[in-house]
């Protein structure tokens, strides 16, 4: 995000379009950075996504057993 001009200036395509839902228990997807990667759940498919911040690109898709609700990442 450019935050001077106000503008995404680069996207990477992760989890489908949704909207937010009615109640906010519900899962919903989320985004957590851990250096030059990020980590995106899509709870529609409970899948956890893995991105190269540096190359912009999907490194890998994890199936997950149980529907994606809250994710936390820490450096070491």
């Amino acid at each position: 995000v450019d935050a001077e001009r106000g503008r995404v200036s680069a996207s990477v395509p992760v989890v489908d379009a949704w909207e937010e839902p009615v109640e906010w228990q519900e899962a919903r997807p989320t985004l957590r950075v851990a250096g030059d990667t990020a980590y995106v759940t899509e709870p529609a498919t409970s899948e956890l996504h893995v991105v190269d911040l540096t190359t912009m690109r999907t490194t890998a898709t994890h199936a997950l057993p149980v529907v994606p609700d809250e994710l936390v990442a820490v450096t070491g």
